[in-house]
């Protein structure tokens, strides 16, 4: 779950379930969608190919606001309803370490390390021998049939709950100095 900055709180709304899931699956196909056409049409036509960390560093947010939304963890929804393996490891390894970080990463527990790849082949993630592939096309396919299934099964009152803004109660002095600079 998302934490709010210190001296500030989130500003939760309530937003129709269908109305909401709608949305980041327009989002989630013109955003991602579009990014992940580019680059398989792209690396099919070349040699050299284009990276695919980008493609792990915009899905992985998504999921995370739509995890939020369901008041669930991302973990949980890697696991639950797209089809990874080891969702813990992999919300970790790659989030955390492409969000927060700019080099690969590994874990290791007891002797044993994982480390992690990314691919674009729209084939099965790879969770065995140390290695936690996932393959974004395919975790992109299953989201988007997730988010489909989800906007087919609501009955159009639900609702959720999102973060719509931070709040700060107290914040910091570079907090409300730049706040004064905006008024």
């Amino acid at each position: 779950m998302l934490h709010p900055p210190a001296g500030a709180h989130f500003e939760i709304i309530k937003m129709n379930k269908k109305q909401f899931l709608t949305g980041v699956l327009g989002r989630l196909r013109n955003d991602v969608g579009t990014y992940l056409d580019f680059v398989t049409q792209r690396n099919s036509e070349m040699a050299e190919g284009v990276g695919f960390w980008g493609s792990i560093r915009l899905l992985m947010p998504v999921i995370e606001a739509v995890a939020n939304a369901y008041k669930q963890t991302p973990e949980s929804l890697l696991g639950n309803e797209l089809g990874v393996a080891t969702p813990s490891l992999a919300w970790i390894l790659y989030r955390h370490s492409l969000a927060h970080n700019d080099l690969l990463q590994h874990g290791q527990y007891d002797g044993v390390s994982a480390s992690w790849g990314v691919s674009m082949l729209g084939m099965n993630h790879i969770m065995r021998s140390g290695i936690v592939s996932i393959d974004t096309l395919k975790l992109y396919g299953d989201f988007v049939a997730f988010l489909e299934r989800e906007i087919a099964a609501t009955n159009g009152v639900d609702e959720v709950e999102i973060i719509q803004g931070v709040v700060w109660d107290n914040p910091g002095q570079s907090i409300k100095d730049e706040f004064a600079e905006l008024a």
